[in-house]
């Protein structure tokens, strides 16, 4: 009991106590440090995902364009590994998918070259969300 009340008398003389104190700051502080670093990297690597996404969503929109614009002589540049155009036979539909498999783009167009619908799949890294824009 003698060794408790010691300590506490110790605690309340705040003679001897700037060591402890110090070091119970400074454990504190690098909680906090740590706390902000994990949450930095977090939002970082979460913002470098979307940008990743929205580049990835903006060069399949682009095949879509250039569809659009020369129906005749739409070839999927060779340069572009990760995606197979598919156009139907009487050249009115493009559609777009990736290595695995899935759709990620359509666009049909009239016999006038006008676009009757787009179709974007637009992936984020939880979900898979449809995103249409344009049908008319």
């Amino acid at each position: 009991m003698t060794m408790m009340n010691d300590i506490k008398k110790l605690l309340r003389s705040k003679k001897g106590a700037a060591i402890e104190m110090a070091l119970f700051l400074m454990a504190i502080i690098f909680l906090f440090s740590t706390l902000i670093a994990v949450f930095y990297l977090s939002i970082h690597s979460n913002f470098t995902r979307r940008v990743d996404k929205m580049n990835e969503a903006a060069l399949i929109d682009s095949f879509g364009e250039a569809f659009v614009s020369s129906q005749d002589s739409f070839k999927l540049d060779e340069s572009v590994t990760e995606y197979k155009a598919e156009i139907s036979e009487d050249g009115s539909r493009l559609t777009i998918k990736d290595k695995s498999g899935r759709v990620r783009l359509v666009v049909t167009v009239d016999s006038s070259g006008k676009v009757k619908s787009w179709l974007s799949f637009v992936e984020t890294g939880e979900t898979s969300e449809t995103n249409v824009s344009g049908t008319q």
